[in-house]
């Protein structure tokens, strides 16, 4: 796939923080999802702080991961909002905070149009996910 000219320079941070992190430099993962947060660009900011909230999240960092996440969503990004409250979500559900977990998965489900086929996909997994989530409340 061929990214939109706007996209290669940040898409080339974001990929560089994944190859690090694929190879343990969590280091400079993180200085690399930073550029592209610092950046400032409408689709590069969002995407760096998802995968910083990632990142964190992985490294066992939910609070941290948490705000990286919720700044994400703060973003209104069509495709990274979503994304990030989904994993909001799934940390809260994980928590026991299912009504709080509930309004970040309708967060994402609200970003189901056709107009919108990124934030679509992110929509749908948050519809799974909160019928899943429902469901075991009721058993």
């Amino acid at each position: 796939m061929i990214w939109p000219l706007r996209w290669r320079t940040p898409r080339a941070v974001i990929n560089a923080g994944v190859r690090r992190q694929l190879r343990g430099d969590i280091a400079g993962a993180r200085r690399a999802y930073q550029r592209a947060i610092d950046t400032d660009n409408h689709h590069s900011k969002p995407a760096g702080l998802w995968w910083m909230g990632s990142l964190l999240h992985r490294e066992g960092q939910h609070d941290d991961a948490r705000w990286y996440f919720q700044r994400a969503v703060d973003s209104r990004h069509e495709a990274w909002a979503p994304r990030a409250a989904i994993d909001i979500g799934d940390i809260l559900v994980a928590q026991g905070k299912t009504s709080r977990a509930r309004r970040y998965y309708l967060t994402a489900i609200a970003y189901d149009s056709p107009s919108n086929p990124g934030g679509a996909v992110w929509a749908r997994r948050a519809r799974a996910r909160l019928d899943a989530m429902l469901d075991q409340t009721n058993d």
